[in-house]
């Protein structure tokens, strides 16, 4: 790998992720990315709280947040098994310590960066595309799960209220934001 390259799925909690059964973060990793090499959340279904605190007390954070969001392997074209939005994650990478300043970048300007086209996408430059989403903060509880069932009760998240994307004003139907529901909905509660 060579500097400005991606290791994505960051956080994830299967035996072949970055950190594994490990309880340190191996050295060689430290050293990749101290030489350069970025970290990619990924969130996917591998994601884990668990893992990310343990990689997140070795300072390790993602460079570019993303979701890999993806419906049912075996149903093509189905997204009524995902429980998972880049907004949600967003929550959760705060409750996990990350500022908000931090989790903008991360699905912002350092995607657009990896991309190479900060001059067109991720800013609000003069000349640029100027695709915008406009999040409301929204204090209260929620609950939100990762990838093995581990719970974290937050209490602040991050709505879509409205997007403008090339020119045309579009009002978010909110149909795949099913991780930010109230936290009644919830069976199980557990403060972490």
């Amino acid at each position: 790998m060579q500097p400005g390259d991606l290791l994505t799925h960051c956080y994830s909690h299967r035996p072949d992720g970055l950190l594994g059964k490990r309880q340190r973060v191996p050295e060689s990793l430290l050293q990749a990315v101290k030489d350069g090499i970025l970290l990619d959340l990924g969130h996917g279904i591998h994601f884990s709280f668990e893992i990310a605190c343990r990689m997140l007390e070795q300072n390790l954070k993602p460079y570019t947040i993303s979701s890999d969001v993806h419906g049912d392997f075996t149903t093509p074209h189905s997204d009524a098994t995902l429980d998972y939005s880049l907004c949600g994650i967003m929550s959760k990478l705060m409750a996990l310590g990350f500022t908000l300043e931090e989790v903008i970048a991360g699905t912002t300007i350092h995607p657009a960066r990896i991309l190479r086209a900060d001059a067109e996408i991720g800013t609000l430059e003069i000349g640029s595309r100027a695709d915008i989403t406009v999040l409301e903060m929204v204090e209260g509880e929620w609950l939100f799960h990762d990838s093995v069932g581990e719970q974290l009760v937050v209490k602040q998240k991050l709505l879509p209220t409205l997007v403008v994307r090339i020119g045309e004003l579009i009002t978010p139907h909110g149909r795949l934001l099913r991780d930010l529901e109230p936290i009644h909905t919830a069976k199980i509660l557990v403060n972490h």
